[in-house]
C-alpha cells in the first residue's frame, strides 16, 4: 500500500517499516530534509554530508514543521521559535521547549532507504527523556530557587547527565513550575494546563518540592537557605532561579482595589473575573500591557493602552514598528493614548475610578499595571552575592557567581552576551532563561560551556505571531523589508555597519535563519543589506543549508 510520501514495508501493533521511495530520495541532492508522511504520523529525513537520518516532523514546543526550518552543521532550528534539535539523535539543543525528538532507525538495503521505528514514537511528536533515578549520594545536594523555566531546565539537564544527589527546587509559588508566558495570552486557563511537567515526574526524578516558602536569608559560610516561614536547607551547590517580579507604580492612590499587576496564574483569573464588561486601563505599552490588552478587548466595554513613549513597543521594537502594530491594535477596537505620564490613581468607595494624567483624568473600574519588571533579588541585598547597579546577579560566562559553588540563571542575571561582545546583559526571555538552566547544570555536573544562546522571542496577538531575534539594545538604524501594511516585514536593528537584530511577522523562516547566523558568528553587514535585498539569503545558502521540502 502507498501511503504520501512513503512506502509502507510492514506494520504491527508497536512497529513499522518504511521505504522512502527514489524519487523522493533525489530531491534531498547532497544536503536537504523532507517531511514523509504515515500512517501514524510524520517523519522528517535528513541528508547531511552523505548520512541519512530521521527525527519527529514537529518541533516539540508548539508543533511547528521543522521541514520549514534552518539545517545547518548537524542541527535544526524551528521556524517558529528558534528550539534546536540534533539530526542524528532528535535531542533538544536549544529552547525554547522541554522534550527532545523521536529517532528513527535508517538503514540503506540494496540501496533503498528504509527507516523503520515504533508506532509510538511516531503518534507522538515528542520524546520525553527519563528522569527516574535512585539517590546514591545523599551529601551532594544541589539546591535551585525559583520555579520558572531556568530552574526547570536546570533540574531536568542535572538528573539527564546522570546527576544522583538530591535536587530540592524551593519555589515562592504554591504551583509546581509553569509558563508564564501564557498569563497574558489566556488568562482564563487552569494553572494546570500551564505546568511545565506533572507532579509524577518530579516524584519519578526524585526532585524535592518545597513550594510557597519565600528565601529571606542566605548563609554562604554554612551553606544555609532559610526561609520566612521557619526552617531551613543546607545545600553543597545553590543555584539562583528567582526571576523577576513586577515593576510597582508608586503613585498616590495605590491602595485602591481594582489596581492589578500580572505575575501569577491567581492574578490572571482576578483580573479576567474583574474586568469583564467593564472599562479597563491598562498603563504600560509593551508586551506585557499589549498581550492583555488583545486577550480583554473582546470581553470588556472599553479598553485604553497608555504609555511614556509615543507608540507601543518603541523601546523594544522602534517606532516604524509600534506605529505599524498600534493602528493594528486600533482596528481591533483598542484605544491608545501615548507620551503621557500618569500622576495619580483616583478613586471611589474604596476602589479605582480613574487614572489622573497630565492634562485630563481617564475613567476606569479596572487598571492594570505593566510598567517593566525588576530582579527579585531584596533577600541578597547586603549579602556577599555581587549584584549589579540594578540589582541584578552579576555572573560569569559559566553563569558562576562571585562565590564558590553559588550559580545563578535565567531573568534575574546580568551575564556576558556573547553575540555583543560579551557585554554584561540582562534579558527576559522563556528562551535564555532555559539555555541558562541548562548551562548552569553542566557547570556543576563538571562539563561546562559558556552560555553560547541567540535571544530570540515572541509575541501573539489576534492570531498573528511577531517574532525576533538577536539583540538590539543600542540600534542606530533600522532597515525594513517586505510590506508593513500588509504586516508582512522584516525590520533589521542596525549599530553601525552590523545587524544586531531583526523582528518578522509572516516572513518565516527569516527570524530562524537569523538566529543560526548570529549563532555562527557571521558578520551581517547593513551597508550590503541595504545595497540587496537578497543578500541575507545569499548568506545562508553559503553558511547555512535549507533544502526543506
Amino acid at each position: 500500500k502507498l501511503f504520501p510520501k512513503f512506502f509502507l514495508i510492514s506494520m504491527d501493533d508497536t512497529r513499522i517499516l518504511l521505504e522512502v521511495p527514489r524519487n523522493e530520495l533525489d530531491q534531498l541532492g547532497d544536503h536537504g530534509m523532507k517531511q514523509f508522511v504515515t500512517p501514524d504520523g510524520e517523519i522528517l529525513l535528513i541528508k547531511e554530508k552523505g548520512n541519512y537520518f530521521a527525527i519527529g516532523a514537529k518541533c516539540s514546543h508548539y508543533g511547528a514543521p521543522l521541514s520549514k526550518g534552518v539545517l545547518s552543521k548537524g542541527r535544526i532550528r524551528c521556524p517558529w521559535h528558534g528550539a534546536c534539535f540534533d539530526v542524528q539523535t532528535g535531542d533538544i539543543e536549544d529552547y525554547p521547549g522541554l522534550d527532545s525528538l523521536p529517532k528513527f532507525d535508517v538503514t540503506i538495503v540494496d540501496g533503498r532507504i528504509v527507516v523503520k521505528g515504533t508506532r509510538d514514537s511516531l503518534m507522538r511528536h515528542k520524546r520525553r527523556k527519563c528522569i527516574m533515578t535512585d539517590i546514591i549520594s545523599l551529601d551532594e545536594s544541589v539546591v535551585i530557587v525559583g520555579g520558572g523555566p531556568a530552574a526547570e531546565t536546570c533540574l531536568e539537564t542535572l538528573r539527564f547527565n546522570g546527576f544522583n544527589g538530591r535536587i530540592i527546587l524551593v519555589s515562592s509559588e504554591k504551583h509546581l513550575p509553569y509558563d508564564r508566558t501564557k498569563l497574558s495570552k489566556n488568562m482564563d486557563s487552569p494553572v494546570c494546563s500551564i505546568f511545565l511537567r506533572s507532579y509524577t515526574y518530579y516524584e519519578d526524578g526524585q526532585i524535592e518540592l518545597l513550594l510557597n516558602r519565600e528565601v529571606v536569608r542566605v548563609d554562604f559560610s554554612e551553606r544555609l537557605v532559610s526561609f520566612a516561614s521557619g526552617g531551613d536547607v543546607r545545600f553543597k551547590k545553590l543555584v539562583f532561579a528567582t526571576g523577576t517580579k513586577p515593576r510597582p507604580l508608586c503613585l498616590p492612590g495605590n491602595q485602591y482595589e481594582n489596581i492589578f499587576y500580572l505575575r501569577s496564574p491567581e492574578d490572571a483569573h482576578k483580573i479576567s473575573e474583574n474586568a469583564t464588561n467593564k472599562k479597563v486601563v491598562i498603563i504600560g505599552n509593551s508586551f506585557i500591557g499589549m498581550e492583555t490588552a488583545a486577550y480583554l478587548v473582546t470581553k470588556v466595554s472599553e479598553v485604553t493602552v497608555i504609555g511614556r513613549s509615543s507608540v507601543p513597543y518603541e523601546k523594544a521594537l522602534g517606532k516604524l514598528v509600534g506605529e505599524r502594530l498600534q493602528k493594528f491594535f486600533e482596528e481591533k477596537g483598542v484605544k491608545f493614548k501615548g507620551s503621557c505620564v500618569p500622576v495619580k490613581f483616583v478613586g471611589e468607595d474604596g476602589k479605582v475610578s480613574g487614572i489622573q494624567l497630565e492634562d485630563e483624568i481617564l475613567n476606569c473600574d479596572v487598571c492594570i499595571v505593566g510598567i517593566g519588571v525588576m530582579p527579585a533579588t531584596e533577600f541578597l541585598k547586603g549579602s556577599e552575592i555581587k549584584l549589579n547597579e540594578n540589582g541584578y546577579i552579576e555572573v560569569d560566562e559559566y553563569l558562576s557567581t562571585n562565590i564558590d559553588c553559588v550559580y545563578a540563571c535565567g531573568d534575574v542575571t546580568s551575564f556576558p552576551l556573547f553575540c555583543k561582545n560579551n557585554d554584561k546583559v540582562s534579558i527576559g526571555h522563556f528562551q535564555m532563561a532555559q539555555s541558562h538552566g541548562k548551562t548552569v547544570a553542566l557547570s556543576i555536573h563538571g562539563t561546562s560551556q559558556p552560555i553560547k544562546s541567540v535571544p530570540f522571542f515572541w509575541t501573539a496577538f489576534f492570531g498573528k505571531s511577531l517574532r525576533f531575534s538577536g539583540y538590539n539594545v543600542g540600534h542606530d538604524t533600522v532597515i525594513l523589508q517586505g510590506n508593513l501594511e500588509d504586516l508582512v516585514f522584516a525590520v533589521f536593528y542596525c549599530v553601525g555597519d552590523s545587524v544586531v537584530a531583526v523582528a518578522t511577522m509572516n516572513m518565516d523562516p527569516l527570524a530562524a535563519e537569523f538566529a543560526e547566523l548570529i549563532h555562527q558568528q557571521v558578520t551581517i553587514k547593513s551597508s550590503m543589506l541595504k545595497e540587496d535585498p537578497n543578500y541575507l539569503k545569499q548568506l545562508c545558502k553559503i553558511h547555512l543549508v535549507n533544502n526543506g521540502a
